[in-house]
């Protein structure tokens, strides 16, 4: 788990993996109120949930993810302006805030994000992956 603040409330991002194995996604599809499938929607191998709101939700998502399976670690996510960027699986994704709406996917690796990290200086932000190979 991941835990970020933003404006006075909590932004949490979690592991799902559980989800994406069997009926488990359609019993829990309720819960969420946007799901957003990035790749192969029929094979999902990243799961992570975004929670927005303290001390009760008040937005949440589901990001559903193909190719290379990802967790969620102190550097899965950071928040830039009113937006939560994520690494999950091969893309990287901006959640705006606080309702959490898409505001933009990117597929920007071919396998998989160890990380996202922000350069205040260059007013940007980049994968751990993509950072190590333009060093």
């Amino acid at each position: 788990m991941l835990y970020l603040k933003h404006n006075g409330h909590a932004v949490i991002l979690e592991d799902e993996q559980g989800l994406i194995h069997g009926d488990n996604l359609a019993q829990r599809r309720n819960v969420f109120e946007h799901i957003y499938a990035l790749g192969e929607p029929s094979s999902p191998t990243s799961a992570h949930s975004a929670h927005y709101g303290e001390p009760e939700w008040r937005h949440s998502c589901l990001v559903l993810a193909s190719r290379a399976p990802t967790t969620i670690h102190s550097q899965s996510g950071l928040l830039h302006d009113d937006q939560c960027i994520l690494a999950v699986s091969n893309f990287l994704v901006a959640l705006h805030l606080p309702d959490l709406t898409l505001s933009w996917a990117s597929d920007v690796d071919n396998a998989s994000i160890f990380g996202v990290y922000h350069f205040p200086q260059m007013q940007s932000s980049v994968d751990h992956d993509s950072f190590t190979k333009n060093r």
